[in-house]
């Protein structure tokens, strides 16, 4: 008697352990949590325009420069990163089209996977239009990032190739970010890793990021970002090539 009654007490208290515990979170309630984490969505949709500014050091060569994003709701996005010894190279979309110049002036389009990730990049205020940019979102189980435990989520866009977000399992600040990018030797996972949020407008913006190319460890520091402030769309539009030099 005194057995069954043991089971049957052991029995009640795993039903009320199975019960008591907290339903695994889905991948779509971590990413609005996240929305939640940086300001809320109406805080977000508050800004229509940015500017940043800062500096970057790619890792071994010791190169520095500094980097200007401007982004324009709603698809409007240029990228300006001036490089010691190199020179200017910028990449634009002015909503419809990719472009990117190099330091000798050389303008090509952008096509192909690239132009997938700068069209995705491009829209402004991005999370708040998740379900129009992703057909999925997965929870993936839950890694560590910089010792911090994270929630592991895989991003299936509804144009190009997944990536996989990793966001604080505490705070539900994004930590870092995996995605597929193309290089002069094909192929490669571009991590991201972004900390130090700050608010601005009452919005969270992540001030350090730092990203793993195939040529080094890239450093980024945020020093500056303007909400709202008028950008002409003239700056996002393709610019015509360099002159070829004189011949001799």
């Amino acid at each position: 008697m005194r057995t069954s009654i043991l089971a049957g007490l052991l029995l009640a208290a795993a039903a009320w352990s199975q019960e008591a515990k907290a339903p695994e979170l889905t991948g779509e309630q971590i990413f609005e949590k996240s929305i939640e984490a940086t300001g809320g969505a109406a805080a977000r949709a508050k800004v229509k325009s940015s500017i940043v500014k800062g500096q970057m050091e790619l890792g071994a060569q010791g190169m520095r420069g500094s980097l200007e994003i401007y982004s324009k709701a709603p698809n409007k996005r240029l990228t300006i990163t001036r490089i010691e010894g190199m020179g200017e190279m910028s990449q634009g979309f002015d909503g419809q089209n990719a472009w990117a110049k190099d330091p000798a002036g050389n303008v090509r389009d952008v096509t192909g996977p690239q132009l997938n990730v700068i069209q995705r990049e491009a829209v402004f205020n991005a999370d708040l239009r998740w379900k129009e940019l992703y057909e999925k979102m997965e929870l993936q189980g839950k890694g560590k990032v910089d010792g911090k435990d994270a929630y592991v989520v895989k991003l299936t866009p509804k144009a190009g190739a997944p990536m996989v977000r990793y966001y604080d399992a505490e705070s539900f600040l994004l930590l870092r970010s995996d995605l597929t990018a193309n290089g002069p030797q094909g192929e490669f996972t571009l991590k991201t890793m972004v900390n130090d949020y700050r608010e601005v407008d009452g919005v969270k913006v992540a001030f350090q990021m730092t990203q793993q190319l195939p040529m080094g460890t890239m450093g980024m520091r945020i020093a500056e970002v303007k909400n709202n402030v008028p950008i002409d769309d003239a700056i996002f539009v393709k610019p015509a090539a360099a002159p070829a030099p004189a011949a001799k």
